[in-house]
């Protein structure tokens, strides 16, 4: 197997158009697309946070993740297949102080069930998946951010998962295969926890995708 890497900006359109003409050039058609490029932006009160900074993030993890999607899918409809899969994870309700990234995932969960109904007719399947819990740079940063801003109970709860060590990052991983694999075909518009469900014993995947399960 060979592994080809291009530097993109996800909050870029000229690097989405660039992404798609280099995919075009090198593989004619794309299967699969991984959207995980996120970050927290600023955190603390929304009254007080750069607002400049705050669309940043939108741009990032809502944006960034659509407008990438929306470029590949010229040549995942030429594959004649495809398979999205989408990050959120803290998008499913109330986060006090993380008010950009609590919304653009919850963003995320909106796109992957829209995109999931449109696309399924094309034989591409968009889901997204929660990681969990996992130990990233994105913890880092809330840890550099200090209690003030984050919160008192957050930041404790954060430092005990510093400690502990985490979710498995691997566990997240495994979601991906499974999303990206013909085990899933007929599931679409899903947000799937890797950390709880157990998807690998889904059954009548066309039928679940119809229901309100998995969907918040």
């Amino acid at each position: 197997e060979r592994v080809f890497t291009l530097v993109c900006d996800a909050s870029r359109a000229d690097d989405a158009k660039k992404l798609y003409e280099w995919c075009a050039k090198n593989f004619g058609s794309v299967y699969g697309l991984v959207a995980a490029a996120g970050i927290y932006g600023p955190i603390g009160p929304f009254a007080d946070v750069n607002f400049e900074e705050w669309e940043k993030t939108i741009s990032i993890n809502l944006i960034g993740s659509a407008r990438t999607v929306h470029a590949l899918c010229p040549l995942m409809k030429k594959n004649g297949e495809g398979r999205v899969v989408l990050f959120s994870g803290g998008g499913q309700g109330a986060m006090a102080n993380f008010s950009p990234y609590v919304t653009s995932k919850g963003g995320i969960w909106r796109l992957a069930e829209t995109l999931g109904a449109e696309l399924s007719a094309d034989n591409i399947y968009v889901n997204a998946l929660a990681p969990g819990a996992v130990n990233t740079k994105l913890l880092d940063e809330l840890l550099s951010a200090g209690p003030s801003k984050v919160g008192k109970d957050f930041f404790e709860k954060s430092i005990k998962q510093k400690e502990n060590g985490g979710e498995s990052p691997e566990k997240a991983a495994q979601l991906v295969m499974y999303l990206m694999s013909s085990r899933s075909k007929g599931l679409y518009g899903k947000t799937l926890s890797a950390i709880w469900d157990d998807y690998e014993n889904f059954k009548n995947l066309p039928e679940l995708s119809k229901s309100d399960v998995y969907c918040v």
